[in-house]
């Protein structure tokens, strides 16, 4: 056998080797899940509904809700066509509320809060509840809802 087939046949050894490893990825896609389950919570519901000219947000958890911390609320305006529904979520106002706040109600799992932001036809929203453990990600937001205004 010469340099030149023994060289072919290394490179087909490492190519098949290569092939049974499976592919190779840069990183994971999704959400990070936390490592530590006893301490994380999730979103159960979520909801928001105009009053006046503000928006009054309902949520409830499950898991160790005993952990959160408050909510980091993203809205985006909709007032034209020129506004896309299902175009991506960029939001124009976004606000963080802490549950010792004036108007924020929170009891057994379950979040209340109102926040009144700059007039339009329609909102996009979303929100993040946050954790009092650092290194634990935010609770998954929840999916991006139109509010309609009356």
């Amino acid at each position: 056998m010469t340099i030149r087939h023994r060289f072919l046949a290394v490179l087909i050894a490492c190519l098949g080797l290569l092939c049974l490893l499976g592919p190779a990825g840069c990183g994971k896609t999704g959400y990070p899940q936390p490592q530590d389950e006893s301490k994380s919570f999730r979103w159960k519901e979520s909801d928001a509904k105009p009053v006046g000219d503000c928006l009054a947000f309902t949520g409830a958890f499950e898991g160790q809700y005993q952990n959160f911390d408050g909510i980091r609320l993203e809205v985006a305006r909709l007032n034209g066509p020129e506004d896309c529904p299902g175009c991506p979520f960029v939001p124009q106002e976004v606000t963080e509320l802490s549950p010792g706040e004036a108007g924020f109600d929170r009891q057994n799992g379950t979040i209340a809060f109102s926040y009144c932001p700059q007039k339009a036809k329609a909102y996009r929203w979303r929100m993040a509840a946050i954790s009092i453990f650092n290194r634990l990600p935010h609770a998954t937001m929840t999916d991006r809802l139109i509010v309609v205004r009356p």
